[in-house]
């Protein structure tokens, strides 16, 4: 009998130290866990930075593009003035006409230069305006698809919290029943050591034939 129960307490020693471990092997779990998301949102954080910046500097280049493209406006309108001036100068004897001439088609030249340059600076503004649309809708679906991602890390974060508590009620529940079976084995050692002819009689076989005593049947004479 004791040998069987030195056997249980060592089953049952095992056990708690399997649901010990069970349960660091779960806190640590919970940690990494933890730790995995924390990097996540690091990382999300970083790329949201890094790509407000580069659409800071894509704004910042259409901006200069526009801003060109007004230049370039203002100085088209200041050469119409002064052509229109030139001709005054000519219809009142101020220049000849050849002079005239010769002034409008070198400021005409640079004129059609200038405008080549600027209408290739607007085309270069047009495409960063839609490579910039491109990047923040690439972004607002990167965004999307994190957020998604959170959310199923937050789902599974959940399950495995919900896993860890029904473990842990297991667990407790094994505790309770060590304990109860410690606390029968100590009442049972307790019994045996106030009722030492207990462990005797448990012992005893069974009589099968047991010899009448007198008065008992017919056979007494």
């Amino acid at each position: 009998m004791a040998r069987w129960q030195r056997i249980a307490q060592k089953l049952r020693k095992r056990a708690n130290e399997l649901r010990m471990l069970a349960a660091r092997l779960r806190s640590r779990a919970v940690e990494h866990r933890i730790r995995a998301w924390t990097l996540a949102k690091e990382a999300r954080s970083s790329r949201e930075h890094q790509d407000a910046a580069s659409l800071r500097d894509e704004r910042a280049t259409a901006d200069r593009a526009r801003a060109d493209a007004h230049k370039r406006a203002v100085q088209a309108h200041a050469r119409r003035l002064t052509a229109k001036a030139e001709r005054k100068l000519v219809e009142t004897g101020s220049i000849n006409a050849e002079d005239r001439n010769r002034y409008a088609d070198e400021r005409d030249r640079a004129a059609d230069e200038r405008d080549r340059a600027a209408d290739q600076r607007a085309r270069d503004a047009e495409q960063y305006e839609e490579h910039l649309e491109e990047r923040e809708d690439i972004t607002r679906r990167r965004e999307h698809l994190a957020d998604q991602r959170d959310e199923a890390g937050d789902h599974r974060d959940e399950a495995a919290d919900h896993r860890d508590q029904v473990s842990s009620h297991r667990d407790d529940a094994g505790d309770e029943r060590d304990h109860a079976a410690d606390q029968r084995e100590a009442a049972e050692d307790q019994r045996d050591e106030e009722d030492p002819e207990r462990l005797t009689t448990d012992k005893c076989e069974p009589v099968v034939d047991q010899p009448r005593r007198v008065g008992d049947g017919p056979t007494d004479r």
